[in-house]
C-alpha cells in the first residue's frame, strides 16, 4: 500500500478494501503481510486494526515489518530482548496486491436483505460510504477491538464537537482496552478547549462509556 493517506480515511477503510478484493475466505489459514509507504506512516493503533481484521478474511495472522514506530511502542512495554523477523528476498507469496491509498474513499460493510435473499452482513459486502446516503441509521456503535481505540474515540469526539448537535439515535461506546477507557476520560481533545472525549460524548447525548470488551462482536449492545 502506497500513496499519501487522505485525512478522512482510517485503517478500517484500508482493510475493508482488501477484504472486498480477496473475500472473507481469501486468506483462509494464511498469513497476510502489509507493507509500503502508507503502512509505514500508520500509527501503532491503526496497524493493529489492519492485523486484527485479517481474521475476517480467514487469515491465521497479520504481519507488518517492524520499524521505528514498532520499537518506540515497545519501549515501555517490555524489557525482554527480542529480535525482529522480516521476509527475506527469497520469500514466496501466494499472491500480491497493490493499492494506491491516495485514490481510496471511505468504505462501509453493508447489511444484507434477508427477506430478499440478498448477501448477509459481511466484511466483504463493501460499498462506498457516499453510496449509502439513503440508509436509515437506527443506532450507532463506536467500539470493539478494531473500532474502539483511543484514536477512534478522538476522531468521533472531533466530529461531535464540530457538529455541535445531539445524537438522534442510541449511540454506544465500548473501548477496546482499559487504557483506552482511561484515555477517553482523561485526554483532552485537540481544539476542544480542554474537554475530554467523555465530556463531549456526554454533551452529545451518547450512552455512558461501557467497560472494555468485544461488545457488539459478542452480540451486545
Amino acid at each position: 500500500m502506497d500513496g499519501e493517506m487522505p485525512s478522512y480515511l482510517l485503517a478500517k477503510d484500508l482493510i475493508l478494501q482488501i477484504i472486498g478484493e480477496i473475500s472473507v475466505s481469501g486468506a483462509t489459514y494464511k498469513s497476510m503481510e502489509f507493507d509500503g509507504t502508507t503502512v509505514e506512516s500508520l500509527t501503532m493503533e491503526e496497524r493493529m486494526t489492519l492485523c486484527n481484521m485479517v481474521v475476517e478474511a480467514g487469515g491465521k495472522n497479520g504481519l507488518i515489518p517492524a520499524d521505528s514506530t514498532t520499537y518506540k511502542y515497545l519501549e515501555d512495554k517490555t524489557s525482554v530482548a527480542y529480535e525482529p523477523v522480516y521476509s527475506d528476498e527469497q520469500a514466496r507469496f501466494l499472491s500480491e496486491y497493490r493499492f494506491d491509498v491516495s485514490k481510496l474513499e471511505p468504505l462501509v460493510a453493508k447489511v444484507g436483505d434477508f427477506d430478499r435473499c440478498q448477501r448477509p452482513h459481511s466484511p466483504d459486502n463493501r460499498a462506498l460510504a457516499r453510496e449509502c446516503k439513503d440508509v436509515k441509521i437506527d443506532r450507532v456503535y463506536i467500539g470493539s477491538c478494531t473500532g474502539g481505540k483511543t484514536e477512534d474515540f478522538m476522531a468521533a469526539a472531533k466530529i461531535f464537537l464540530a457538529s455541535g448537535k445531539k445524537v438522534k439515535v442510541p449511540t454506544f461506546l465500548v473501548p477496546a482496552t482499559q487504557k483506552v477507557w482511561m484515555d477517553v476520560y482523561s485526554l483532552p481533545v485537540p481544539g476542544s478547549g480542554g474537554k475530554t472525549c467523555s465530556q463531549i460524548f456526554d454533551e452529545a447525548g451518547c450512552d455512558t462509556l461501557a467497560s472494555p470488551s468485544c461488545g457488539a462482536c459478542f452480540g451486545w449492545p
